[in-house]
Protein backbone atom coordinates (compact mmCIF):
# COMPACT_ATOMS: atom_id res chain seq x y z
CA UNK A 1 0.00 0.00 0.00
CA UNK A 2 1.63 3.75 -0.96
CA UNK A 3 1.59 5.64 1.56
CA UNK A 4 0.33 9.39 1.45
CA UNK A 5 2.99 12.35 1.52
CA UNK A 6 3.45 14.39 4.28
CA UNK A 7 1.28 17.96 4.05
CA UNK A 8 3.00 20.69 3.90
CA UNK A 9 3.70 22.97 6.90
CA UNK A 10 3.12 25.69 4.73
CA UNK A 11 1.33 26.41 1.59
CA UNK A 12 0.76 29.26 -0.88
CA UNK A 13 -2.05 29.03 -3.47
CA UNK A 14 -2.28 31.74 -6.18
CA UNK A 15 -1.75 34.15 -3.30
CA UNK A 16 -2.09 38.06 -4.60
CA UNK A 17 -1.42 41.24 -2.98
CA UNK A 18 -1.96 44.90 -2.93
CA UNK A 19 -1.25 47.91 -1.39
CA UNK A 20 -3.76 50.33 -2.63
CA UNK A 21 -3.18 50.61 -6.55
CA UNK A 22 0.98 48.73 -6.01
CA UNK A 23 0.67 45.16 -6.59
CA UNK A 24 3.20 43.71 -3.88
CA UNK A 25 2.93 39.76 -4.93
CA UNK A 26 1.23 38.07 -8.04
CA UNK A 27 -0.12 34.66 -7.91
CA UNK A 28 2.64 33.13 -6.34
CA UNK A 29 2.39 29.24 -5.28
CA UNK A 30 5.44 28.28 -2.67
CA UNK A 31 4.86 25.44 -0.21
CA UNK A 32 7.48 23.92 2.76
CA UNK A 33 7.82 20.51 4.10
CA UNK A 34 7.97 20.01 7.58
CA UNK A 35 11.25 20.92 8.92
CA UNK A 36 12.40 22.29 6.00
CA UNK A 37 14.31 26.01 5.85
CA UNK A 38 13.35 28.10 2.73
CA UNK A 39 14.66 31.36 2.19
CA UNK A 40 12.14 34.17 0.03
CA UNK A 41 15.26 36.16 -1.50
CA UNK A 42 15.21 39.23 -3.57
CA UNK A 43 15.92 42.83 -3.52
CA UNK A 44 14.53 45.51 -1.26
CA UNK A 45 10.28 45.68 -2.80
CA UNK A 46 9.90 42.29 -4.19
CA UNK A 47 7.37 40.96 -1.77
CA UNK A 48 9.46 38.97 0.14
CA UNK A 49 8.61 40.49 3.14
CA UNK A 50 4.33 41.03 2.20
CA UNK A 51 4.38 36.91 1.61
CA UNK A 52 5.88 36.34 5.34
CA UNK A 53 3.67 38.71 6.81
CA UNK A 54 0.61 36.63 4.68
CA UNK A 55 1.70 34.00 6.54
CA UNK A 56 1.77 35.59 10.09
CA UNK A 57 -2.13 36.51 9.88
CA UNK A 58 -1.02 40.26 9.75
CA UNK A 59 -2.25 40.64 6.77
CA UNK A 60 -5.28 38.68 4.53
CA UNK A 61 -4.61 38.10 1.14
CA UNK A 62 -6.74 39.69 -1.81
CA UNK A 63 -6.32 36.66 -3.96
CA UNK A 64 -6.05 32.92 -3.31
CA UNK A 65 -5.34 31.30 -0.07
CA UNK A 66 -3.16 29.91 2.60
CA UNK A 67 -2.55 26.46 4.31
CA UNK A 68 -1.26 25.49 7.21
CA UNK A 69 -0.45 21.78 7.54
CA UNK A 70 -3.57 21.34 5.13
CA UNK A 71 -5.74 23.47 6.81
CA UNK A 72 -6.72 26.81 5.04
CA UNK A 73 -6.03 29.71 7.45
CA UNK A 74 -6.52 32.67 5.20
CA UNK A 75 -8.22 33.77 1.97
CA UNK A 76 -11.19 33.12 0.02
CA UNK A 77 -13.64 33.91 3.41
CA UNK A 78 -11.21 32.87 5.88
CA UNK A 79 -8.79 34.48 8.19
CA UNK A 80 -7.81 32.80 11.09
CA UNK A 81 -5.67 34.97 13.61
CA UNK A 82 -2.29 35.01 13.93
CA UNK A 83 -2.41 33.79 17.65
CA UNK A 84 -4.50 30.94 16.83
CA UNK A 85 -1.36 29.60 13.89
CA UNK A 86 0.69 27.89 16.13
CA UNK A 87 3.62 29.94 14.21
CA UNK A 88 7.16 31.53 16.02
CA UNK A 89 8.13 34.75 14.72
CA UNK A 90 11.41 36.70 14.50
CA UNK A 91 11.27 39.75 13.25
CA UNK A 92 14.55 41.90 12.11
CA UNK A 93 14.41 44.38 15.25
CA UNK A 94 13.73 41.41 17.63
CA UNK A 95 10.43 43.12 19.25
CA UNK A 96 11.99 42.48 22.92
CA UNK A 97 9.75 44.14 25.39
CA UNK A 98 12.28 46.69 27.33
CA UNK A 99 10.52 46.49 30.83
CA UNK A 100 10.17 42.72 30.71
CA UNK A 101 12.72 40.68 31.80
CA UNK A 102 13.99 37.87 29.20
CA UNK A 103 11.86 35.35 30.99
CA UNK A 104 9.08 37.25 31.09
CA UNK A 105 9.42 37.67 27.03
CA UNK A 106 9.82 34.01 26.30
CA UNK A 107 6.68 33.49 28.22
CA UNK A 108 4.30 36.13 26.52
CA UNK A 109 3.57 33.65 23.97
CA UNK A 110 3.20 30.66 26.61
CA UNK A 111 0.39 32.37 28.48
CA UNK A 112 -2.00 28.66 28.37
CA UNK A 113 1.06 27.02 30.40
CA UNK A 114 -0.13 26.40 34.09
CA UNK A 115 2.85 28.17 36.24
CA UNK A 116 5.02 25.30 36.73
CA UNK A 117 5.31 24.24 33.23
CA UNK A 118 5.60 27.51 31.83
CA UNK A 119 8.58 28.21 33.96
CA UNK A 120 10.28 24.51 32.99
CA UNK A 121 9.78 25.55 29.45
CA UNK A 122 11.38 28.73 29.40
CA UNK A 123 14.61 27.43 31.23
CA UNK A 124 14.23 24.83 28.58
CA UNK A 125 14.38 26.93 25.34
CA UNK A 126 16.74 29.94 26.78
CA UNK A 127 18.83 26.50 27.57
CA UNK A 128 18.80 25.37 23.96
CA UNK A 129 19.96 28.78 22.68
CA UNK A 130 22.67 29.46 25.11
CA UNK A 131 20.36 32.24 27.00
CA UNK A 132 19.84 29.83 30.31
CA UNK A 133 21.80 32.41 32.64
CA UNK A 134 19.80 35.53 31.50
CA UNK A 135 16.43 35.02 32.63
CA UNK A 136 16.25 38.04 35.18
CA UNK A 137 18.46 39.99 32.57
CA UNK A 138 16.39 42.71 30.56
CA UNK A 139 17.19 43.50 26.88
CA UNK A 140 18.98 46.21 26.98
CA UNK A 141 21.41 44.37 29.16
CA UNK A 142 22.36 42.11 26.20
CA UNK A 143 23.88 42.53 22.99
CA UNK A 144 22.69 42.50 19.34
CA UNK A 145 23.52 38.71 18.99
CA UNK A 146 22.58 37.82 22.41
CA UNK A 147 18.73 39.49 21.81
CA UNK A 148 18.16 37.79 18.33
CA UNK A 149 19.36 34.43 20.85
CA UNK A 150 16.15 35.28 22.99
CA UNK A 151 13.98 36.26 20.23
CA UNK A 152 14.35 32.60 18.81
CA UNK A 153 13.75 31.60 22.27
CA UNK A 154 10.29 33.17 22.39
CA UNK A 155 9.60 31.97 19.01
CA UNK A 156 10.45 28.29 19.67
CA UNK A 157 8.70 28.08 23.04
CA UNK A 158 5.26 27.09 21.92
CA UNK A 159 6.37 24.44 19.68
CA UNK A 160 5.38 25.77 16.57
CA UNK A 161 5.12 24.15 13.65
CA UNK A 162 6.26 27.15 11.97
CA UNK A 163 8.63 29.72 11.88
CA UNK A 164 8.78 32.73 9.88
CA UNK A 165 12.03 35.16 10.07
CA UNK A 166 12.15 38.63 8.62
CA UNK A 167 15.85 39.24 8.05
CA UNK A 168 16.94 38.11 11.24
CA UNK A 169 20.65 38.79 10.79
CA UNK A 170 20.66 42.40 9.04
CA UNK A 171 21.15 44.39 12.22
CA UNK A 172 24.62 42.52 12.96
CA UNK A 173 27.96 42.98 12.19
CA UNK A 174 29.88 40.56 9.92
CA UNK A 175 31.36 38.41 12.22
CA UNK A 176 28.89 38.34 14.71
CA UNK A 177 26.64 37.39 12.23
CA UNK A 178 28.19 34.89 10.72
CA UNK A 179 28.65 33.10 14.52
CA UNK A 180 24.51 33.70 15.21
CA UNK A 181 23.64 31.91 12.34
CA UNK A 182 25.69 29.26 12.47
CA UNK A 183 24.34 29.01 16.02
CA UNK A 184 20.36 29.63 14.97
CA UNK A 185 20.56 26.74 11.83
CA UNK A 186 21.46 24.12 14.30
CA UNK A 187 18.92 25.03 16.48
CA UNK A 188 16.51 25.18 13.97
CA UNK A 189 17.55 21.64 12.68
CA UNK A 190 17.64 20.41 16.07
CA UNK A 191 13.91 22.08 16.72
CA UNK A 192 12.45 20.33 13.70
CA UNK A 193 10.11 23.06 12.36
CA UNK A 194 9.25 24.34 8.98
CA UNK A 195 11.02 28.01 8.62
CA UNK A 196 10.42 30.20 6.19
CA UNK A 197 12.79 33.19 6.30
CA UNK A 198 13.29 36.34 4.44
CA UNK A 199 16.50 37.75 3.34
CA UNK A 200 17.93 40.27 0.63
CA UNK A 201 21.43 38.50 1.08
CA UNK A 202 22.53 35.33 -1.47
CA UNK A 203 25.32 34.06 0.88
CA UNK A 204 22.96 33.92 3.62
CA UNK A 205 20.09 32.41 1.78
CA UNK A 206 22.59 29.45 0.88
CA UNK A 207 24.09 29.17 4.19
CA UNK A 208 20.44 28.62 5.91
CA UNK A 209 18.69 27.20 3.05
CA UNK A 210 17.60 23.98 2.02
CA UNK A 211 15.90 25.87 -0.18
CA UNK A 212 15.71 29.23 -2.23
CA UNK A 213 12.98 30.76 -3.50
CA UNK A 214 13.93 34.24 -5.88
CA UNK A 215 11.80 36.72 -5.96
CA UNK A 216 11.19 40.08 -8.57
CA UNK A 217 8.62 42.13 -8.56
CA UNK A 218 5.95 40.61 -6.69
CA UNK A 219 6.68 37.42 -8.77
CA UNK A 220 8.67 33.85 -8.11
CA UNK A 221 11.34 34.22 -10.78
CA UNK A 222 12.92 30.56 -9.60
CA UNK A 223 12.80 28.22 -6.80
CA UNK A 224 15.66 25.55 -6.01
CA UNK A 225 18.19 24.09 -4.03
CA UNK A 226 21.31 26.69 -3.09
CA UNK A 227 23.12 24.58 -5.65
CA UNK A 228 20.61 24.39 -8.84
CA UNK A 229 20.46 28.23 -8.22
CA UNK A 230 23.70 28.65 -8.44
CA UNK A 231 24.62 26.56 -10.88
CA UNK A 232 21.75 26.60 -13.17
CA UNK A 233 19.94 29.92 -13.17
CA UNK A 234 17.02 30.03 -15.38
CA UNK A 235 18.05 34.49 -16.36
CA UNK A 236 20.47 36.79 -15.83
CA UNK A 237 18.89 38.32 -12.77
CA UNK A 238 19.22 34.62 -11.01
CA UNK A 239 22.87 34.34 -11.99
CA UNK A 240 23.73 38.21 -11.14
CA UNK A 241 22.17 38.33 -7.60
CA UNK A 242 24.22 34.74 -6.56
CA UNK A 243 27.73 37.37 -6.73
CA UNK A 244 29.39 39.47 -9.26
CA UNK A 245 29.53 38.59 -12.36
CA UNK A 246 31.34 39.61 -15.95
CA UNK A 247 28.61 40.75 -18.39
CA UNK A 248 29.62 39.86 -21.91
CA UNK A 249 27.11 41.58 -25.01
CA UNK A 250 27.31 40.17 -28.08
CA UNK A 251 24.91 39.14 -31.52
CA UNK A 252 24.68 35.26 -32.43
CA UNK A 253 26.70 34.70 -36.04
CA UNK A 254 26.86 32.02 -37.36
CA UNK A 255 25.62 29.73 -34.95
CA UNK A 256 27.79 31.05 -32.81
CA UNK A 257 28.99 34.26 -30.05
CA UNK A 258 32.19 34.67 -30.60
CA UNK A 259 33.59 36.95 -27.79
CA UNK A 260 37.06 38.00 -26.56
CA UNK A 261 36.90 34.94 -23.94
CA UNK A 262 36.04 32.74 -26.70
CA UNK A 263 33.47 31.33 -28.73
CA UNK A 264 29.88 30.25 -27.05
CA UNK A 265 27.55 28.10 -29.13
CA UNK A 266 24.40 29.81 -29.90
CA UNK A 267 21.98 26.90 -28.53
CA UNK A 268 18.41 28.11 -28.81
CA UNK A 269 19.25 31.47 -30.19
CA UNK A 270 19.45 32.55 -33.46
CA UNK A 271 21.37 34.78 -35.98
CA UNK A 272 21.15 38.02 -35.14
CA UNK A 273 19.26 37.89 -32.04
CA UNK A 274 21.47 40.05 -28.99
CA UNK A 275 22.72 38.26 -26.33
CA UNK A 276 24.21 38.45 -22.78
CA UNK A 277 26.70 36.46 -21.56
CA UNK A 278 27.24 36.00 -17.60
CA UNK A 279 30.40 34.71 -16.28
CA UNK A 280 31.42 34.18 -12.80
CA UNK A 281 34.89 35.75 -12.29
CA UNK A 282 35.64 32.25 -10.37
CA UNK A 283 35.12 30.87 -13.39
CA UNK A 284 38.19 32.20 -14.77
CA UNK A 285 42.00 30.35 -14.38
CA UNK A 286 44.73 32.49 -14.69
CA UNK A 287 48.03 31.68 -16.37
CA UNK A 288 51.18 33.79 -17.51
CA UNK A 289 51.12 33.93 -21.28
CA UNK A 290 54.24 35.52 -23.26
CA UNK A 291 54.55 39.35 -22.95
CA UNK A 292 53.42 40.04 -26.98
CA UNK A 293 50.60 37.67 -27.22
CA UNK A 294 47.73 38.77 -28.93
CA UNK A 295 43.94 36.90 -29.87
CA UNK A 296 40.69 36.13 -27.84
CA UNK A 297 41.62 34.08 -24.52
CA UNK A 298 44.11 36.41 -23.33
CA UNK A 299 43.68 39.92 -21.26
CA UNK A 300 45.89 42.30 -19.84
CA UNK A 301 46.28 42.98 -16.09
CA UNK A 302 45.24 45.98 -15.06
CA UNK A 303 45.41 45.40 -11.05
CA UNK A 304 45.71 42.49 -8.53
CA UNK A 305 43.84 42.38 -5.10
CA UNK A 306 44.25 40.15 -2.40
CA UNK A 307 40.94 39.65 -0.77
CA UNK A 308 42.19 37.45 2.43
CA UNK A 309 40.76 33.92 0.81
CA UNK A 310 40.71 34.86 -2.53
CA UNK A 311 42.51 37.35 -5.00
CA UNK A 312 40.64 39.53 -7.27
CA UNK A 313 42.11 39.99 -10.78
CA UNK A 314 40.99 43.50 -12.98
CA UNK A 315 41.93 42.73 -16.69
CA UNK A 316 40.82 44.23 -20.22
CA UNK A 317 41.25 42.99 -23.70
CA UNK A 318 41.88 46.04 -25.49
CA UNK A 319 45.16 45.76 -25.96
CA UNK A 320 45.06 41.45 -26.58
CA UNK A 321 42.17 41.42 -29.04
CA UNK A 322 41.14 44.70 -30.19
CA UNK A 323 37.75 44.72 -28.29
CA UNK A 324 37.42 46.65 -24.51
CA UNK A 325 36.36 44.47 -22.43
CA UNK A 326 37.14 44.72 -18.55
CA UNK A 327 37.41 41.33 -16.60
CA UNK A 328 37.42 40.63 -12.95
CA UNK A 329 38.86 37.18 -12.13
CA UNK A 330 38.74 36.10 -8.75
CA UNK A 331 41.18 33.22 -7.82
CA UNK A 332 41.73 31.26 -4.65
CA UNK A 333 44.16 31.99 -2.45
CA UNK A 334 46.94 34.61 -2.95
CA UNK A 335 47.35 35.32 -6.77
CA UNK A 336 48.93 38.44 -7.62
CA UNK A 337 50.41 38.91 -11.21
CA UNK A 338 52.08 41.72 -11.79
CA UNK A 339 50.11 45.31 -13.17
CA UNK A 340 50.58 45.28 -17.18
CA UNK A 341 51.51 41.57 -17.27
CA UNK A 342 49.60 39.50 -19.98
CA UNK A 343 47.26 36.70 -18.76
CA UNK A 344 46.28 33.13 -20.76
CA UNK A 345 42.62 32.79 -19.68
CA UNK A 346 40.43 29.32 -19.34
CA UNK A 347 37.14 29.16 -18.62
CA UNK A 348 34.74 26.60 -16.89
CA UNK A 349 32.29 26.67 -19.23
CA UNK A 350 29.96 25.37 -16.54
CA UNK A 351 29.69 29.03 -15.02
CA UNK A 352 29.13 30.86 -17.81
CA UNK A 353 25.67 31.16 -19.07
CA UNK A 354 24.40 32.88 -22.47
CA UNK A 355 20.64 34.39 -21.79
CA UNK A 356 18.49 36.94 -24.20
CA UNK A 357 19.62 40.82 -23.57
CA UNK A 358 17.62 42.58 -21.78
Amino acid sequence: MQQESPLPALEYRSVSHRYGETPAIKEINISLAEGEVVCLLGPSGCGKTTALRLAAGLEAPEKGSIWLHGEKVAGEGVMTAPEARNIGLVFQDYALFPHLTIADNVAFGIKDLANGDRKDRIHEVLKQVGMDQYEDSYPHMLSGGQQQRVALARALARNPNLILMDEPFSGLDARLRDEVRDRTLHILKKAGSAVLMVTHDAEEAMYMADRIVVMRDGLVIQSGTPEELYTQPTNAFVAEFFGEVNRISHKVTNGSIVTPVGTFPANVHHDGDEVEIIIRPEAFSLQPAPEKTIGPGHAKVLASKLLGRSSLIHMCTCETTGEELHLHARIAGRFLPEEGSIMSLKLDRQQAFVFPRT
